[in-house]
Formats: structure tokens, C-alpha cells, sequence
């Protein structure tokens, strides 16, 4: 289901016939309680008869309808609606008697958009065509053929309809007489393309052949938040909340299901890091010179290990003091220094096998590239809208012919 957000109404009429009152789009505030209680309101009246005064007596069916539909607050809409009718009926009978040579017949239809919901309301032979996203409805079902208008001897039959809103909506009120000039599946069209300007067009050059009114309402909405979700211990079928009740789903008899109770996620710890390899002491060369790997006796390293612990060794040079402090006993001199030799010819080839990683330069294709598939993009989406613009357009001309 979906809400309201934003209302556009239009009247179509002849230009020459400007000066008669045709609507009336009554929209209060939000806050108000005219609003909360009786939602907005949107009037066509087609009056038509031998005499004067018509712009004067069209204005004033028009204030009748309003001002008794939201002064009387209790009661539902249809109750309403009805007695706004019924006065309006009344007013023009009065009209027809005041003088000889005076006869005046007119129709209603009324919409009433409150929350979700439209009521639609129809006395004498009037029409109203609803376009949801998915389908259009035309109500009633069939042509009326009324014999009974407003101002004859006998009220007319005033027919209620409600449907509810589904998505984005437009809603047509309009007379009978309109499909004398226009097919039904025309006026359908008209509903449910979603070019609201060229509809209202072709709208507007077949008021001015016929001199006939209609209103068009637009209807923008924003998808319906649940304002209550059961929890698992309710029964989601109650009546406590009506609008909860219709979306949820239906539930067979028999005892309320049992569900497995859902432990509390326990708080994500980070991973503990892995403590530093020991790596194990060297004998340290002379000079100041980096520290070179010493293999362990008990555990010979490899040689991705030997290159590793090289790299953390030569990360960490060693200063004179510490060359001083870690500086071998004489005893242990003479016999090292053949060890000492290689181990420096190794660190060495070591060293030049690494070397240092050069800063790679920015290819020029993969600029391009970057520059380019934006734009092919760009390009591809555009065609895309293009052809179905062109296919609305052809699916457009052909409901029309």
C-alpha cells in the first residue's frame, strides 16, 4: 500500500466557458480535523439549462456540497457525501422554480482521497477512470444510462465507489457524454500514460469541439511504513490495529507455534596478532655493520625463512654502542672469522637479489581506459532510454488510433 505525498489537479474545460464553475478541490491541512476525519475533497459538477445566472448558481452548488460535507464530521464519508447531494439537489430544484423559462439539470461526481483510501461518488451520469501501476478501473463497470439528474422532480441514484491506492495513481472525473466523442479505451489511456501533459492536450481539444469539463487528479505516493510490528507472543490477526491486520498473513486455528529461543551474539573480538618470531642472536661483524642471519643448530631454517629474517635484520641496523656491547670474546675471534667471511659474502648476495623495489609508472592505456568506459557507459544507458521512450511513444499513437 502506499500514501500520499503530493496531489495535482487540473481542470479541463472549454475557453470560452471560463467563467463557469466547474470544480472545486478542497484540500485542508494535514493537521486540522477536517482533514484526519474527512481527507481532501475534489468536485466536478456539469450543470447545464435554458436561463441566467449559471457561473452564480454553479458557485453555489459548489460552496453547498463543500460546506455541508465537512460540517458534518461524525458518521463515515458515504453518509456525508450523501446529504451533501441531496442539498445540492435541492438548490438547483429551487433555482429551476424561481422563474418561468428557467430549467437547470447538472451531475456530480466527488473524490475523496483520505490516507490510502478513495471514495468516489457519482449522482446523475457521471464517470471516473482510476489508473493504478498495474491496471485502470472505470467506474461503474458499464455506461451509466441515467434518467435522473440533478434538479429533475425524483433525486438521483448516487452510486459510491472505493478502491485504494496502490502506487502512484491518476484519477479522471468525468461525465458520460465524453465517450460519445471518445472511445473507452481512449479515455483509459489518457489515465495511464505517464505523459500527464499530452494527455491533459488531448483532453483540452476535445473540450473545446464539445464544451464538456472533466478533472484530472495526479497522485503521488511514497510506499506505507508499518506503524506496528506484532511480536512473537502476539496474534497478528487481532483487532487492535486494523491496518496490521490486513497485511498480515492469515493464520489457521490451532495452538500458537513455539520458536526456538535465539541466543545473543556474543561481541566480535579482533584476532589476537601472533607473537614475533625469535630470531636467534648472531654473531655481530665489526664496523657496524648490519647483523647477518646465524642458522640455529636445532632447527635449520629454509630459504624463504633465511630471506625474511634477513630482511627484519637489515630493518634494524645496529649502532656503535651495540656493537660494542655484542662484540664476540676474543677466544671465539680466531675461530669465527672464517664463518664471519661467508656469512658477509652471503648477506651480500642476499642484498643484491632484493634490491629496491622501483616505483612502477602509470600505464596510459589504463587511463584511457578509465576515461573511456565511463563515457560508452553513459552512451549504452542513453540509447536504452531512448528506445523506450520511442516504444511508449508508438504504444502511445496506437492506443490513441
Amino acid at each position: 500500500m502506499a500514501l500520499p505525498t503530493r496531489i495535482t489537479a487540473i481542470e479541463i474545460s472549454a475557453e470560452r466557458d471560463r467563467r463557469t464553475y466547474h470544480s472545486r478541490i478542497v484540500e485542508p491541512e494535514a493537521s486540522t480535523p477536517q482533514a484526519k476525519a474527512r481527507g481532501n475533497l475534489y468536485i466536478l459538477l456539469n450543470l447545464s439549462g435554458t436561463g441566467t445566472g449559471q457561473a452564480r448558481l454553479s458557485r453555489q452548488i459548489l460552496n453547498t456540497i463543500q460546506a455541508i460535507y465537512y460540517e458534518q464530521m461524525a458518521g463515515p464519508i458515504t453518509h456525508s457525501l450523501t446529504q451533501a447531494i441531496l442539498s445540492a439537489h435541492s438548490l438547483v430544484r429551487q433555482s429551476s422554480g424561481a422563474a418561468s423559462q428557467t430549467v437547470w439539470r447538472g451531475s456530480v461526481a466527488c473524490l475523496v482521497v483520505r490516507g490510502r483510501d478513495l471514495f468516489i461518488c457519482h449522482a446523475g451520469p457521471a464517470m471516473s477512470f482510476v489508473a493504478h501501476p498495474d491496471t485502470v478501473d472505470m467506474f461503474p463497470a458499464e455506461i451509466p444510462e441515467a434518467t435522473t439528474f440533478l434538479g429533475d422532480k425524483t433525486a438521483p441514484d448516487i452510486e459510491f465507489f472505493q478502491t485504494k491506492l496502490r502506487g502512484d495513481a491518476r484519477v479522471i472525473l468525468t461525465e458520460a457524454h465524453w465517450l460519445d466523442h471518445i472511445p473507452i479505451r481512449a479515455m483509459a489511456a489518457m489515465a495511464a500514460t505517464p505523459d500527464m501533459e499530452a494527455s491533459i492536450g488531448y483532453l483540452r481539444d476535445i473540450a473545446e469541439k464539445t464544451q464538456l469539463a472533466s478533472l484530472v487528479i495526479d497522485i503521488e505516493t511514497k510506499p506505507e511504513a508499518w506503524s506496528h510490528i506484532p511480536g512473537l507472543e502476539e496474534k497478528p490477526g487481532g483487532t487492535e490495529d486494523l491496518a496490521t491486520a490486513e497485511q498480515a498473513p492469515s493464520i489457521g486455528e490451532g495452538p500458537a507455534p513455539s520458536y526456538p529461543a535465539v541466543e545473543k551474539p556474543s561481541r566480535l573480538t579482533a584476532p589476537r596478532r601472533r607473537p614475533p618470531v625469535s630470531v636467534p642472536r648472531s654473531v655481530t661483524m665489526p664496523s657496524g655493520r648490519p647483523r647477518s642471519l646465524q642458522p640455529s643448530a636445532s632447527a635449520p631454517a629454509s630459504h624463504a625463512t633465511e630471506r625474511q629474517t634477513a630482511s627484519i635484520e637489515q630493518a634494524r641496523p645496529v649502532g656503535p654502542a651495540k656493537v660494542a656491547e655484542e662484540s664476540p670474546r676474543p677466544e671465539q675471534s680466531s675461530s669465527a672469522a672464517p664463518e664471519a667471511k661467508r656469512r658477509r659474502s652471503l648477506w651480500r648476495r642476499e642484498s643484491a637479489k632484493r634490491g629496491v623495489a622501483r616505483p612502477q609508472k602509470r600505464s596510459r592505456w589504463a587511463v584511457a581506459a578509465a576515461l573511456v568506459i565511463p563515457l560508452v557507459t553513459a552512451l549504452l544507458v542513453g540509447a536504452v532510454y531512448w528506445q523506450r521512450g520511442m516504444a511508449r511513444t508508438r504504444q502511445f499513437n496506437e492506443l490513441l488510433d
